[in-house]
């Protein structure tokens, strides 16, 4: 009876053990595997999505008006304004 009891015993703490100890390194590999992206910025450098226009001096009509479209993934708050 005595053997069964420390057979459990030993069970039970090396279950515990791996229980413990395993999740480490997986976690480990999950931390290591993301990746930080940066946030989208406007570039008016790149080529235009919707049109462009250009404006020479003494354009008419002035004001030249210009009806846009806002919206899409970029927060366009650290311009300011």
């Amino acid at each position: 009876m005595c053997m069964y009891n420390d057979l459990n015993i030993s069970l039970k703490i090396f279950v515990l053990v791996l229980v413990l100890l395993l999740p480490l390194p997986v976690f480990g590999a999950i931390e290591s595997t993301i990746q930080t992206i940066d946030p989208p910025i406007l570039n008016f450098s790149e080529e235009s999505n919707f049109g462009e226009t250009t404006l020479e001096r003494f354009f008419l009509p002035d004001p030249y008006v210009v009806s846009v479209t806002s919206g899409g993934i970029v927060d366009a708050s650290y311009l300011g304004g």
